[in-house]
């Protein structure tokens, strides 16, 4: 189990790493270091979270907006506002979950 959360953490980091430095206003939620080894959620800047989803889709990328608990609400996560997470960033949050089927090809 130990080696197969550190191949999920670094595909999450790369994920991380290739999405905050190729998308302008991109930003991760929450502690960088402090969380579970596959899963991160970033907020995009000026775009609707479903907006989102919809192009992830059109490429065979599975995402959701919200927390796994709130997904197909319209509202933004209430932790993410809890957290001091602006309305807005909040609103276009998108979550990726990884698991041990994922490679750096899918």
């Amino acid at each position: 189990m130990v080696e197969e959360n550190e191949k999920i953490r670094t595909l999450r980091d790369k994920l991380e790493q290739g999405i905050l430095a190729t998308c302008k206003g991109a930003l991760l939620n929450g502690d960088p270091a402090r969380r579970l080894p596959n899963t991160t959620n970033i907020s995009f800047e000026f775009i609707e979270g479903e907006g989102i989803l919809l192009l992830l889709n059109e490429h065979g990328i599975c995402a959701s907006s919200g927390s796994a608990c709130t997904t197909g609400s319209l509202e933004p996560s209430h932790v993410l506002r809890a957290m001091g997470v602006q309305y807005t960033r909040a609103h276009s949050a998108t979550r990726f979950s990884l698991s041990r089927y994922t490679t750096e090809a899918k």
